[in-house]
């Protein structure tokens, strides 16, 4: 079992979900990071309570954030309702056609490329099979800093950390083979 309700997440000890959700800013335009920051990444964090240090983690995810880094944070209004091939734009921009429709453009091969702030991908077996029953807390960060050596963890000093989802439940059932 699987569910999501007021970012509240529930799942079974063992659990294999797909995690698939929009990132949006209040406004309702999607989320765009500047590259004014350094190797951005977003974190998927789990942790045993909301007091736990940062080094006190259940489950971590870090996903290269670059597709969603653009040169500027704002949007750019595109002239027409629907994007046209003929009539492009600037690399590195994000643009809004009509109310909802988001893309930016690609000099090679000259085309428009739709744009959704996505967050999509799969707890594996192997993170949530140790969780005993009972509430975690989650958060979901954009961090920047500089790239070490390590394998298991990207940073050797974050420069930057900005919260995108605060401190929600995370709820883990029993095993369904229990």
């Amino acid at each position: 079992m699987f569910k999501i309700t007021n970012n509240r997440i529930y799942l079974n000890k063992g659990d294999t979900p797909t995690y698939d959700s929009s990132i949006l800013y209040r406004d309702g335009s999607p989320f765009r990071i500047s590259n004014t920051i350094d190797n951005p990444y977003i974190e998927f964090v789990v942790r045993p309570s909301i007091y736990a240090k940062e080094d006190q983690f259940s489950i971590r995810y870090l996903f290269p954030a670059d597709d969603y880094t653009f040169d500027q944070e704002g949007i750019e209004e595109y002239s027409l309702e629907e994007f046209d091939d003929s009539t492009g734009g600037t690399e590195g921009i994000l643009y809004r056609a009509g109310t909802d429709n988001y893309a930016y453009w690609v000099d090679t091969p000259g085309e428009w490329v739709s744009y959704t702030s996505r967050l999509s991908f799969v707890f594996d077996r192997d993170s949530t099979k140790d969780l005993e029953p009972r509430t975690y807390y989650y958060q979901i960060n954009l961090l920047g800093g500089i790239l070490g050596d390590d394998p298991n963890y990207p940073y050797s000093n974050i420069t930057y950390k900005k919260t995108l989802l605060d401190t929600s439940e995370f709820k883990v059932g029993g095993s369904l083979s229990e």
